[in-house]
């Protein structure tokens, strides 16, 4: 068996220039706790619900409206 017979294949991704809290709330509503991260559609990282998580904590996530 080989990955491209497991692997997922309609991905979601963010730009590493998105903002955390739009990133956050797509990770939300689309149940995803990692999300590939993209910079002139080349794959530079990947960012989780823990390095949110993180981010928050640290002051870096503007709390949300409303």
């Amino acid at each position: 068996m080989q990955v491209r017979e497991i692997m997922s294949k309609d991905i979601e991704v963010v730009d590493r220039n998105d903002n955390l809290r739009t990133v956050e709330e797509r990770m939300v509503t689309k149940q995803l706790r990692h999300l590939p991260v993209l910079e002139q559609g080349e794959v530079v990282g990947m960012v989780t619900q823990r390095d949110l998580f993180k981010a928050a904590m640290s002051g870096r996530v503007p709390e949300p409206c409303g």
